[in-house]
């Protein structure tokens, strides 16, 4: 996302983990055709819809994908519950370079399925993070060991 010329996020977008339209998706919908609308883990309980299936309703779309992201936020940092589980299961196979398609209603337009992408990128980049952290420390400590 770009706010005032910068990224807040510098997380690398990953190429085989893309956000597609269930309505328009002409791809394989093989182990890759990840569903990620309402009744899911993932999907969104906020709506700017009236009379959908959506817990709760919001003003507009922007506000109903901002309160998802929230929520989603809390999980993460939870570290825990059915969201969580269903992210780290996703951060897998995108690590490995799966393709995985995450599959929801609204996109191309603003979707909570881009939020979804954004936060499996954050959790692929922070093991990323941590496995080059622990490998320093090894190394340092291993110089260590020879030094003395």
């Amino acid at each position: 996302m770009i706010r005032n010329g910068q990224s807040r996020n510098p997380t690398p977008e990953l190429a085989n983990l893309q956000v597609v339209n269930r309505h328009t998706y002409s791809g394989p919908r093989d182990n890759s055709y990840v569903y990620i609308g309402r009744g899911t883990p993932l999907g969104n309980n906020w709506s700017h819809v009236p009379n959908t299936a959506a817990q709760y309703q919001a003003a507009s779309r922007e506000e109903a994908v901002g309160r998802y992201r929230q929520w989603l936020w809390k999980e993460v940092q939870n570290g825990k519950g059915p969201a969580f589980q269903a992210l780290e299961q996703l951060q897998v196979r995108a690590a490995k370079g799966e393709n995985v398609s995450l599959v929801c209603s609204c996109s191309p337009q603003l979707c909570h399925g881009d939020v979804v992408k954004s936060a499996i990128e954050h959790l692929v980049e922070r093991d990323r993070q941590q496995s080059l952290q622990k490998q320093l420390e090894t190394q340092e400590h291993r110089n260590t060991i020879f030094v003395s």
